[in-house]
């Protein structure tokens, strides 16, 4: 274009600006159109004029500006509990809406992850809702995120594509804790600096290590479609809550909503000390950016305030079963209890199946370590598997892990008269319904004989052609053997 083109700015058609390279106009509007005609300066070669492409001005409806959160303040009196959505940052091979997360590309390596933006404290709690079991990914937290891969995360729970649940402190395998299903919650408690894990109520495991405060979120996806959903962090609060948010100029006008209402002043911080429980809280800000007069306002996530303890309605310290003579005795703690209406008891033969065989009242609202026990005196012969079911006073419930117990006990058998002249009466405990009898000599030869049965007795009859001598009485009741020795002497 020469040494010295001339330079012809147009605003909506109409000449602006100087002959120059640059054009500068502050004032521009939402519709405005922008060009410039330029004419070469070039010896011998006319003076033809070029014309630029226009530029359109659109007034910009949204700022985007940047992360944005809402915390509550370090409590004082513990009485209520925050439950704050996760917001996520660094995310990688991941898609978001909100606080779930879903891997949308790069499947088969632990090459996905992210972390929040929210923090936990030393008595916090984080949980996520099971959508699908079929894909591997990683739950966890973490003092600081250091990477994606699983291995990265200070302290997770390991969803395993066969159904299968696994705790994993630093890439160090901490054991395997059963199976999960849709609709489990998976949580990660802070407690008093203590780390536990839960499935729904129940306590998996309680870490040996010690934990680096504050904690984030940190999780780490191997499988495309992986999820993790309403992901959700819990702690205390006295009703002090903040909004932090970064590139939203000096001076971003906030509104705080109490349940929909509007409440609080033009700050970034709201206080109020009397929320009760299914209070919910949250704020929408203006930005104050040069240029964006007129922006729709960012509307936040919701923190929902909880009465304490409701997120465990119990604490099961422990469930165990054992074997008596006549009965199996069931017996389970809990450190505390919250709106904990009832349990029922379920046993089932096969792990799958089961039938409710007691209800046993709960204690509602307790901090003390309690003990029950029930006897079930009519457990199944061999293998009894039993479960708890705990119910809320408003009807939500959860279920324990799975116990199994062995029952064998010795029973009453008694074999007459012996040595025999040809009949044995056999009496055994009428609860046993299943008799069957072998008879053998003692080179282990079957000896023919004829059995009849009754509720509690059972005739056998040697046959004519058995010679005496020493025989071997086999019985089976329900599964259970015994073997004696009896003596035919005709």
């Amino acid at each position: 274009s020469g040494t010295s083109p001339t330079y012809q700015w147009m605003l909506n058609g109409a000449n602006v600006g100087t002959n120059n390279s640059s054009y500068t106009n502050t004032s521009l509007v939402d519709g405005d159109t922008l060009r410039v005609t330029v004419t070469p300066d070039l010896n011998g070669c006319g003076t033809s004029v070029y014309t630029s492409a226009p530029v359109a001005i659109f007034q910009k409806d949204v700022f985007d500006f940047g992360d944005y959160y809402l915390e509550s303040q370090p409590s004082v009196a513990g009485v209520l509990f925050a439950c704050i959505p996760v917001v996520w940052t660094d995310m990688v091979n991941l898609g978001n809406n909100r606080n779930d997360l879903e891997k949308i590309q790069n499947g088969g390596s632990w090459n996905a992850g992210a972390a929040s933006l929210n923090q936990l404290n030393a008595n916090s709690l984080i949980y996520t809702v099971v959508d699908e079991i079929n894909t591997n990914r990683y739950f966890g937290t973490s003092n600081s995120n250091s990477g994606v891969g699983q291995n990265s995360i200070d302290f997770a729970v390991y969803l395993r594509d066969d159904g299968t649940l696994r705790v994993v402190e630093s890439g160090t395998n901490r054991g395997d804790f059963g199976s999960y299903q849709n609709g489990d919650t998976i949580k990660i408690a802070f407690v008093n600096g203590i780390i536990e894990y839960y499935r729904n109520s129940t306590l998996l495991y309680t870490s040996l290590l010690t934990a680096s405060f504050p904690q984030i979120a940190d999780v780490s996806f191997n499988s495309l479609g992986g999820t993790l959903q309403d992901v959700t962090i819990i702690y205390d609060t006295d009703g002090v809550f903040d909004a932090s948010v970064t590139s939203a100029g000096s001076s971003p006008t906030y509104q705080w909503k109490l349940n929909g209402a509007d409440v609080g002043s033009n700050s970034s911080t709201y206080t109020n000390l009397g929320l009760a429980d299914g209070d919910q809280i949250s704020v929408t800000i203006i930005p104050d950016v040069l240029g964006c007069a007129s922006v729709s306002p960012y509307v936040s996530d919701t923190i929902i305030i909880k009465t304490q303890n409701t997120i465990l309605p119990i604490e099961l310290l422990s469930f165990n079963g054992t074997p008596r003579q006549n009965y199996v005795e069931i017996e389970w703690s809990t450190a505390s209890e919250t709106n904990n209406d009832f349990f029922t008891i379920e046993r089932s033969a096969n792990a799958k199946d089961f039938d409710a065989i007691a209800t046993i009242q709960g204690a509602g609202n307790s901090s003390e370590l309690l003990h029950y026990k029930f006897k079930d005196r009519n457990p199944l012969w061999g293998s009894n598997f039993y479960r708890l079911k705990q119910t809320d006073f408003d009807g939500q419930f959860s279920y324990s892990e799975i116990i199994r117990v062995d029952y064998n006990p010795d029973f009453e058998l008694v074999v007459f008269p012996n040595p025999s002249s040809g009949t044995l009466d056999i009496l055994h405990d009428p609860r046993f319904n299943n008799i069957s009898v072998q008879l053998s000599n003692s080179l282990g030869q079957e000896v023919s004989f004829v059995l009849k049965k009754e509720a509690s007795r059972a005739e056998l009859a040697f046959d004519q052609g058995v010679p005496n001598g020493i025989y071997y009485l086999s019985i089976d009741l329900n599964g259970i053997n015994k073997v004696m020795k009896v003596i035919l002497h005709r």
